[in-house]
């Protein structure tokens, strides 16, 4: 984070993409406890147990966990004065893991470039990723009616 953060400040990007990770990563987080004891299970087989409830604690430290690290960017992103041009993403590959599900994706964006969105809103939208792209490039100043094969017009936030 502080050197993603750092390249942004610097303008040695405008653009970052990063993963802590994917879905059915065999990662463990042993640096993590839930009821005193390491999470040394493996990630991806913990996201298909929601129903019991040992795992389900764990799957929501780990999440506390990733959020955190992106509050501690976006942070970052602040403290340089760099939130009134920035758009940062921050996404799943699923809704629902145990069932593979995509629809009703969480997403949560932050910057001052998201639209006509007041900060700490919470929004529920009909719409594709495709389109959520092509409101967030045309919000960069990129001019686009088209992102993959469903973003076919700006989603509207």
């Amino acid at each position: 984070s502080d050197l993603m953060a750092l390249a942004l400040s610097c303008d040695r990007t405008r653009v970052i993409t990063f993963m802590l990770g994917n879905g059915a990563t065999e990662r463990s987080h042993p640096f993590l406890t839930v009821d005193g004891r390491a999470i040394t299970d493996a990630y991806h087989p913990l996201t298909h147990s929601a129903q019991n409830d040992s795992w389900r604690k764990k799957i929501n430290e780990i999440s506390r966990w990733e959020i955190a690290r992106f509050a501690y960017f976006v942070g970052k992103l602040k403290a340089a004065s760099l939130l009134d041009s920035t758009i940062v993403f921050l996404s799943s590959e699923m809704s629902d893991a145990a069932s593979h599900a995509h629809a009703d994706m969480p997403v949560l964006l932050a910057g001052k470039l998201v639209g006509g969105s007041k900060l700490g809103t919470h929004h529920r939208t009909k719409g594709t990723f495709g389109q959520l792209y092509v409101a967030m490039l045309n919000a960069l100043g990129v001019p686009t009616t088209r992102f993959g094969d469903d973003g076919d017009r700006p989603l509207m936030l």
